[in-house]
């Protein structure tokens, strides 16, 4: 314990080095006071940190207060607390969230969560219950330049390798290895080598904007972030477009260092609390 340490290191100063009493006690009241400045700081992050994710949670889940606590049994003023920051959230409630919600306890309190992160990969679990699984072309990144060539060709559709995808429209489809730089859309990041589940373009009024959209042109695919149709000016001579509709990722964002060390500063305090 850290305190216990703090004594120890004091009381041998005292004896070997002739330190005062009143100096000792100057000296430990302020390290206790900033041990617990610092403990204060760690939990007003931890708080607004939390607030915010519940308050991405439902909007992502389209829950209202009153539905997102009904779900976690907890009255829905006590909700609107922890979203603005008045109230620090109970170990009990946050664990009943990251248990209905399958996010780490750890992601919740330490990380502003995206949405991929909140839908997971329940999105497709929850789709699947209501449709069917269905086999689409994969065109991975070794593939996308005999693709350009060839996508006209049935016998070379039919000879890729197939990816499943819960069917939701009649439209082609088509997955995509991305390969190349990340592309972002709102809160949603694709990176190289992630799985890009595509619906094709016929008439641009399919498209949503801000989308990620690939674009199969004479001799190579792009993979383009586009916010509006000006955007998509600078596509020259393409031969097909694909809107990216969903994606697998292999590749989850991971903590970072800081948000780690953080995490483990605030249990240590804790304990210290005990």
């Amino acid at each position: 314990m850290l305190i216990f340490k703090l004594i120890t290191i004091v009381k041998a100063l005292i004896i070997y080095r002739h330190l005062l009493i009143s100096d000792f006690l100057v000296f430990f009241s302020t390290n206790v006071i900033n041990i617990f400045r610092f403990a204060k700081k760690i939990s007003e992050k931890t708080m607004s940190l939390f607030g915010k994710n519940i308050r991405k949670i439902r909007l992502v889940k389209k829950l209202s207060q009153s539905a997102l606590a009904d779900l976690v049994n907890i009255k829905r003023a006590n909700i609107g607390a922890y979203e603005e920051e008045r109230a620090e959230p109970k170990i009990d409630f946050v664990i009943r969230v990251a248990n209905h919600f399958s996010i780490s306890i750890d992601a919740l309190l330490t990380k502003e969560l995206t949405v991929n992160m909140i839908l997971g990969f329940d999105v497709f679990r929850h789709e699947a219950k209501k449709k069917t699984i269905s086999s689409v072309p994969f065109v991975s990144a070794q593939m996308l330049s005999a693709y350009c060539q060839q996508h006209n060709s049935r016998q070379f559709i039919e000879s890729l390798p197939t990816v499943g995808l819960v069917e939701k429209t009649e439209k082609s489809k088509c997955a995509f290895e991305l390969c190349g730089n990340e592309l972002t859309k709102g809160d949603v990041r694709v990176q190289h080598g992630d799985i890009l589940y595509c619906i094709k373009i016929k008439t641009q009024k399919q498209i949503v904007f801000p989308a990620l959209i690939v674009a199969v042109l004479e001799k190579k695919v792009e993979f383009l972030a586009c916010r509006s149709t000006v955007d998509l000016q600078f596509i020259h001579k393409h031969k097909e477009l694909w809107l990216v509709n969903s994606f697998y990722s292999s590749n989850p964002q991971d903590a970072s260092q800081l948000s780690q060390r953080v995490f483990n500063i605030e249990q240590q305090i804790e304990n210290l609390k005990k």
